[in-house]
């Protein structure tokens, strides 16, 4: 795994097409982040748990 620049923008070509598809369970605002914890906590997720900004 590579924390660089070249990484991130190889990540973003997978998903734009199509390669790479990501679950996402939820998505919370980050006024909900403790709603948002709770759900990660819970367990039994179909995907991730993303809180927005």
């Amino acid at each position: 795994m590579r924390e660089d620049g070249a990484g991130l923008s190889e990540l973003t070509e997978l998903v734009d097409g199509g390669a790479l598809r990501l679950r996402v369970h939820a998505t919370f605002g980050l006024h909900e982040i403790q709603a948002a914890y709770e759900r990660f906590q819970a367990g039994n997720l179909a995907g991730k748990v993303v809180v927005t900004f």
